[in-house]
């Protein structure tokens, strides 16, 4: 599309508590400028969702309105970054730093490494994460937060079976990582005076 003049810095809702701007490519980064919790109070859950268009936004305009925007639960980044480093560890830090009553956060194809899931441990309400497509962690990583945020509840993540990875990237869980996060879950989650684990958890592998 062409690229047009706007800003969110127009957008006065303060009953809005949904926002959805996937796949809109028309919009210049600065535009982003204007997500602000003083134009939206109520903003809860922000989606810039790239699905097969990505926004043209940079690591500095996430970072800028994390710390606008500290009210959020919900912010989807699934396939934002389009290989362009834009949901890199910086963003991600960002988020973790000033979203800290963060619930859901999704990052499906993100240019980030283990150094943002140690951040993602400060998020204690953080119970669904999706990181489909991220080659740059590991199994430590994984684990880190698996175990770091108690009431993470879903949990998507890398592929152990290679019909789901490409051959040239670092996507796959080895089958020991893969139990070795569960048996780190299982054994650091808070259970009931009947044995039985407080919090569910479902981890998706994916094949």
């Amino acid at each position: 599309g062409t690229t047009i003049a706007c800003s969110l810095s127009d957008l006065v809702l303060p009953l809005l508590s949904i926002l959805d701007l996937s796949e809109n490519s028309d919009w210049p980064s600065q535009a982003y400028d204007g997500l602000s919790a003083e134009n939206l109070p109520r903003l809860s859950s922000l989606s810039l969702n790239g699905g097969d268009i990505s926004p043209l936004i940079t690591s500095n305009e996430i970072q800028n309105f994390a710390l606008r925007c500290q009210q959020l639960t919900e912010i989807d980044l699934n396939w934002t970054d389009d290989n362009r480093g834009v949901v890199d560890d910086a963003a991600v830090e960002a988020i973790a730093q000033h979203c800290v009553n963060l619930k859901a956060l999704c990052l499906a194809g993100a240019s980030i490494t283990d150094v943002a899931l140690h951040a993602c441990t400060r998020l204690t309400g953080l119970s669904f994460l999706h990181l489909t497509s991220v080659p740059g962690v590991t199994d430590a990583g994984l684990r880190a937060v698996a175990v770091g945020c108690p009431l993470l509840w879903s949990f998507g993540g890398k592929s152990f079976n290679q019909d789901y990875a490409d051959d040239d990237d670092n996507f796959l869980w080895t089958l020991d990582g893969y139990l070795q996060l569960c048996k780190d879950v299982l054994s650091h989650r808070p259970r009931g005076h009947n044995g039985l684990l407080t919090t569910p958890f479902r981890i998706e592998p994916f094949g």
